[in-house]
């Protein structure tokens, strides 16, 4: 049987994982999203101390990957390509630390393409991505988010199509 769980987007503690799991269990939640999307602030000691304390406590994680952090760039292999997959190979890294799953990510724009080159991207890529983490021994899920933009990929039907190939 499917479990829903209700949580906040964003850890309320980034001092202490313990005051972190108290303050969610305290408040009723039994899941949170932890937010990189304004950077990194968690580093490999805190990431594993709250995964072990949120396991005992029977909560889940997710983490929203950084903003900057979407896949289907134009220029493959460029900067901001390059940017963007570090930034996930970090989370991911992060993620497995603290059991976090799944690795929530935006599903780029548009950026004068059409919608199936955008798309074909998007799955390349994160095809790409799943290879260079599954050799790091840190193939995480991920979740590519709906976003309904107009001007972005991310409506329903795009991660319909996004999701049909894994």
């Amino acid at each position: 049987m499917s479990t829903i769980r209700v949580g906040p987007g964003g850890i309320p503690s980034r001092d202490s994982a313990a005051k972190a799991i108290e303050t969610l269990i305290e408040r009723g939640y039994d899941a949170c999203e932890i937010d990189f999307s304004d950077g990194f602030w968690m580093d490999r000691d805190y990431a594993q101390r709250l995964g072990s304390l949120a396991s005992d406590a029977g909560l889940a994680l997710s983490i929203h990957a950084p903003l900057a952090a979407f896949l289907g760039h134009v220029q493959h292999g460029a900067r901001k390509h390059q940017m963007a997959v570090g930034m996930l190979d970090h989370t991911a890294g992060l993620a497995a630390a603290c059991r976090a799953a799944p690795v929530v990510i935006h599903p780029g724009f548009l950026l004068g393409r059409s919608r199936e080159d955008a798309l074909a991207a998007v799955v390349s890529q994160l095809t790409e991505l799943r290879h260079r983490l599954a050799a790091k021994g840190r193939a995480v899920d991920f979740g590519v988010e709906v976003m309904g933009r107009v001007q972005e990929l991310g409506n329903l039907d795009d991660i319909v199509a996004i999701s049909g190939h894994f």
